[in-house]
């Protein structure tokens, strides 16, 4: 954390309000980015980050220079969408049981070819792998998301869930066989033989 950051928290945290917003906007994208990812839904992820950030502002007086701010934050992000009641009601429950059924129900014989086919491809697979995350329930999905898609390390990682590093292993591990099993059996980016691909 550079020097201009620090002297902007002391500030907000003695009611600089040019300091809250320093504060807020050098954070703001790191949070929507994972609120992205955990949640999916654009809406839903724009407001659990106003309300993330919401609760950085009033609650930054606790921030005592433990750890670094960043993954302060992020701990402030993961306990507001693991429990906030608004999250886990709108919560899709999807199960990669039901998605492999989708994904079945809907491939097709004979893909047309169409000059866009790059584009749209690139769109499904993305959208897959959205799909593949709300699969994995809420703490096994934030576990693979800093795991695997935000890349922290996993002191810092088990550091944000305030659990122990073996703990925060063992839960990664399972969201990565889950995503594994799920891919090597029906996706045909991973396994030649899957019947899902995606021009189809």
């Amino acid at each position: 954390m550079s020097d201009y950051l620090k002297t902007q928290i002391e500030d907000a945290k003695n009611g600089d309000r040019a300091a809250f917003e320093v504060v807020v906007r050098d954070v703001q994208d790191n949070v929507h980015r994972l609120a992205m990812r955990i949640l999916v839904n654009p809406d839903d992820a724009l407001e659990a980050t106003q309300e993330i950030l919401i609760t950085v502002v009033t609650k930054l007086s606790t921030f005592e220079g433990k750890s670094a701010f960043k993954t302060w934050v992020y701990r402030v992000a993961v306990n507001y969408l693991l429990n906030a009641k608004k999250v886990r009601d709108r919560d899709p429950g999807l199960s990669f049981e039901v998605f492999r059924e989708d994904l079945h129900a809907g491939l097709v014989a004979d893909p047309a070819p169409s000059g866009e086919e790059d584009l749209l491809l690139s769109e499904l697979r993305i959208s897959c792998t959205m799909a593949m995350l709300l699969c994995l329930d809420l703490k096994h999905r934030v576990a693979y998301v800093l795991g695997d898609v935000l890349e922290f390390d996993h002191t810092e990682a088990a550091d944000i869930l305030s659990i122990s590093k073996a703990n925060f292993r063992q839960r990664l591990s399972r969201a990565r066989n889950e995503v594994v099993a799920f891919t090597s059996a029906h996706c045909g980016l991973a396994t030649n033989n899957a019947k899902c691909s995606c021009p189809r």
